[in-house]
């Protein structure tokens, strides 16, 4: 694979780091309901760990990529982080419409860049092309529904 293909990574996944940072942009606790402000606070939690991992693969994508190989391990050790990150997430069930409506948003995005990072490993242990332009698309999919999330959230 080419470097320059490798590098579309990064870009589609790293993006959704824009909604970890969401925090600065928090309504105040004064203008939020009580459930609002326990959803906020799981996902300020969350958001902490959802960076780690958007770090872990960036460290290994983009600029930094090295050799499939190096990538191919990092993205297979990091599998188990992000289904274990999507089991938490699926675990939070707000009882507000709105609040669970936005939290499925955010669930049905990683749900999509795992799927485009075990496409990536398929792609990479295949050496087939046609199979990272798939992976491409979900991350690019997956970045697109993290963005809509980020945009409900900050406006909670």
């Amino acid at each position: 694979m080419s470097k320059s293909s490798k590098k579309v990574l990064l870009g589609i996944l790293a993006s959704s780091l824009s909604m970890v940072l969401f925090s600065s942009a928090l309504p105040s606790a004064s203008a939020a309901s009580s459930e609002t402000n326990k959803y906020i606070a799981m996902a300020k939690k969350l958001g902490a760990t959802e960076a780690k991992l958007i770090k872990r693969y960036s460290d290994v994508t983009g600029n930094n990529y090295t050799n499939d190989a190096t990538l191919y391990r990092a993205v297979e050790k990091l599998m188990p982080d992000v289904n274990n990150f999507i089991t938490k997430l699926e675990a939070s069930t707000p009882s507000n419409t709105k609040l669970r409506n936005l939290h499925r948003i955010w669930i049905k995005g990683w749900n999509k860049q795992a799927e485009g990072m075990l496409l990536v490993l398929a792609a990479l242990d295949a050496q087939d092309y046609a199979i990272m332009a798939k992976a491409n698309a979900a991350l690019a999919s997956g970045r697109s529904i993290l963005s809509q999330y980020s945009a409900g959230f900050v406006k909670l």
